[in-house]
């Protein structure tokens, strides 16, 4: 039996053999055990143990090569897609990601919207201050057809602010991170046009991981539109291109 409590204890079975060490519980007696054969590898290292001046260049290798397995994985198939209005969006990439959607009319307000959005629901525990390794997207239908179009362009501004600042790795940590630097432009992909805004900061102590934010809105319609915004974190440039880049790719237009 596993209880709460034992958490870095040993976990016996019942001939007396180590079968690892606890890590949590979650109740109804089952537990997360960190298997005996790596239990071995590491008390067999500990003479070697890296110093602290080293630890974070080789947690950085590490973040690094796991990110570059990820990214090559969600960008090596083709792009999931949802139905969003008229549009087509990307969906649910991997299995790893829970997606909601809802739709409806605003209270009291000429326009109607449906979201859509997508998550990763785990992250990377580097320090209470520093988690990375996460990826989030949403969508924005937007219909105004009863608002004249500078009203519109307003509408379509605040949601393009609302898809930027969502997600929790947006804003920066001082300590660990620098500002974002930005840049805008056009850009088409399957025949829609997107004004778009690309955001890279930098991790200070993990040289070459960056967290990446991008936010679109179509420029077709003068009184519907698309927003979409997509934040990776801990990501080298490289790899946040590409996955931009394969990201853009499930937009089109449904036929």
């Amino acid at each position: 039996s596993i209880n709460p409590g034992m958490s870095g204890g040993p976990v016996i079975d019942g001939e007396g053999n180590l079968v690892g060490v606890c890590e949590a519980t979650e109740g109804n007696q089952i537990g997360y055990l960190v298997p005996e054969r790596f239990v071995r590898e590491m008390l067999a290292g500990a003479g070697t143990a890296i110093g602290r001046e080293e630890l974070l260049p080789s947690i950085g290798r590490q973040l690094i090569a796991n990110q570059k397995d990820v990214i090559g994985m969600l960008a090596g198939g083709p792009v999931a897609t949802d139905d969003l209005g008229p549009y087509r969006v990307p969906g649910r990439l991997h299995p790893a990601f829970r997606c909601w959607a809802k739709a409806g009319e605003e209270e009291r307000e000429p326009y109607t919207t449906i979201q859509s959005r997508c998550s990763t629901e785990d992250d990377i525990y580097v320090k209470d201050s520093l988690r990375t390794g996460t990826i989030s997207f949403s969508h924005y239908f937007l219909d105004g057809k009863e608002l004249n179009p500078l009203r519109f362009i307003a509408l379509e501004q605040d949601y393009s602010r609302r898809v930027s600042f969502d997600g929790k790795y947006f804003f920066p940590n001082e300590e660990d991170m620098t500002g974002y630097e930005c840049d805008d432009s056009v850009l088409t992909t399957n025949g829609m046009i997107f004004k778009g805004i690309l955001c890279l900061r930098a991790y200070k102590k993990i040289a070459g991981l960056y967290d990446m934010s991008w936010t679109g809105a179509s420029l077709v319609e003068s009184r519907r539109a698309l927003v979409s915004g997509l934040e990776v974190s801990g990501v080298t440039p490289e790899n946040a291109e590409e996955f931009l880049k394969r990201y853009l790719e499930g937009f089109s237009w449904k036929k």
